[in-house]
């Protein structure tokens, strides 16, 4: 697993080794609801509808780790 740049401690520089740089493409098919809601969030928190989709995969990824 990668170290995301927010897990790096604050003085130390990111190893550039370990930080994702390229991204990779997924098509998904979601209920218009769902798409409603993630837009209404992402607007909410001043995110993308991309960046709050990667966040909530990121927080259930955690969460399945622990």
């Amino acid at each position: 697993m990668k170290i995301a740049k927010k897990e790096v401690p604050e003085g130390y520089k990111p190893n550039p080794e370990y930080i994702e740089v390229k991204s990779k493409r997924v098509q998904l098919l979601l209920q218009p609801s769902t798409v409603d809601a993630i837009k209404a969030l992402a607007k909410k928190k001043g995110l993308s509808m991309n960046e709050a989709i990667n966040e909530a995969i990121q927080a259930y990824l955690q969460n399945e780790g622990e």
